[in-house]
């Protein structure tokens, strides 16, 4: 089987179990904790000036 096709077959077979799979950064959780805490403080400075 070629490549494609080997990559079709593990597709099909994963999508049935997983549903659709995504790939992320290494250190998705710090930037995630980051983003959520500037934007709280961004929130607080707006209704606490």
């Amino acid at each position: 089987m070629d490549p494609d096709g080997q990559y079709q077959l593990i597709r099909e077979l994963l999508e049935l179990e997983f549903g659709p799979l995504y790939v992320t950064p290494p250190d998705i959780d710090q930037s995630v904790k980051q983003l959520s805490f500037t934007i709280s403080e961004g929130i607080h400075q707006a209704v606490f000036p």
